[in-house]
């Protein structure tokens, strides 16, 4: 078991709180998943639960900004007539 994956065992319930607490995030628990998918392989992690929450950070706010850019679209094509 890698570093990674025992960080991510204790801390995924802490990491869940800590997003929807932040962000006032539904999907929490999706955006922990992803953030061990994407860090499963990493081996030589000195602060793995540091990185754990940046990476979740990151993805939760590319996931918000890209909501805001889809909404904002879609009230364009909702005003001019588009779909």
């Amino acid at each position: 078991m890698t570093v990674v994956t025992a960080s991510f065992l204790r801390e995924a319930e802490w990491l869940a709180r800590t997003l929807r607490q932040r962000f006032k995030l539904q999907g929490a628990e999706d955006i922990v998943q992803e953030t061990y998918l994407r860090l499963a392989t990493q081996t030589d992690v000195q602060h793995p639960r540091a990185l754990l929450l940046r990476v979740a950070v990151n993805i939760a706010r590319d996931q918000l900004r890209r909501a805001i850019v889809r909404d904002r679209h879609a009230s364009q094509a909702i005003r001019f007539g588009g779909t």
